[in-house]
């Protein structure tokens, strides 16, 4: 049997300096889309008293998640085993934390979390480092195999992911206790279905436009600035839009919730 060549094309988001097992990014899809798929099912099964109506949800989010695991192989940033380890996860993750919703907490709570990530981390990073532990051992081999080494990006690193869970942390924090000029939220969107859909898709607009806020060339102002962006996210999204389209709508601000 002729043998052939086989040759691997490296794109911009095939360097990932980060270590991905199982693959975070099938494991966050499926678990933030798990209990907006189980709600759209029971609907479904209320409203059309279907079998196949209520299983259609499910398939197409099987679906989406083979298709975010297949695309992460393509480009290189996973083996296939990292992808269904991902999808497995995610899937359980969804299912068991649906079941148990999260108390409610105080800012100083979510701020406590953000910082102790933050210092943990660091902390972690200084203690591998004093006991002659390589911990940046993904970054040098990623910097030795990428073919374009201008397609090593910051926002791939470990110490991004947790300057993105700690800003996240911090906005949920903020974003369920808000200033008391700025109550309402989430839970006093407008009525109207089309001032929701508007909503929906302001949303995404000022998400999308947070990612493409230019950063800072310094790595420490870049994590700080990376930190605080995505701590705007559910400011911005669950507090602000809402108020925006209550405005609109001709509705007056909510009133303060009680404490």
């Amino acid at each position: 049997a002729r043998r052939h060549r086989l040759f691997l094309r490296q794109f911009p988001i095939t360097c990932e300096t980060g270590p991905g097992s199982p693959s975070g990014h099938c494991m966050i899809t499926g678990a933030a889309l798990w209990p907006l798929v189980t709600a759209l099912s029971a609907r479904a099964a209320q409203r059309y008293r279907s079998p196949a109506a209520r299983w259609l949800p499910v398939a197409v989010y099987l679906l989406f998640l083979l298709a975010v695991g297949l695309s992460r192989v393509f480009v290189l940033a996973h083996f296939p085993h990292q992808v269904l380890g991902g999808i497995v996860a995610g899937v359980a993750l969804g299912w068991g934390l649906q079941a148990c919703p999260p108390p409610a907490r105080s800012l100083r709570f979510y701020g406590a979390t953000a910082l102790g990530l933050l210092l943990g981390a660091l902390g972690l990073h200084r203690a591998m480092a004093a006991a002659g532990i390589d911990i940046d051992w993904s970054i040098r081999l990623a910097s030795s195999w990428c073919s374009n080494p201008s397609w090593l990006r910051l926002d791939t690193r470990p110490f991004a992911s947790v300057c993105r869970d700690a800003g996240s942390a911090l906005g949920l924090g903020l974003a369920l206790n808000p200033p008391r000029f700025l109550s309402g939220g989430v839970r006093d969107l407008p009525p109207q279905p089309q001032l929701r859909v508007l909503g929906a898709l302001l949303a995404l607009g000022v998400l999308e436009g947070l990612q493409r806020v230019p950063q800072p060339a310094a790595e420490p102002l870049w994590y700080g600035a990376a930190c605080l962006r995505h701590a705007a996210g559910p400011c911005l999204v669950a507090v602000a839009l809402p108020r925006l389209l209550r405005a609109l709508g001709g509705a007056p601000p909510a009133p303060p919730h009680a404490e």
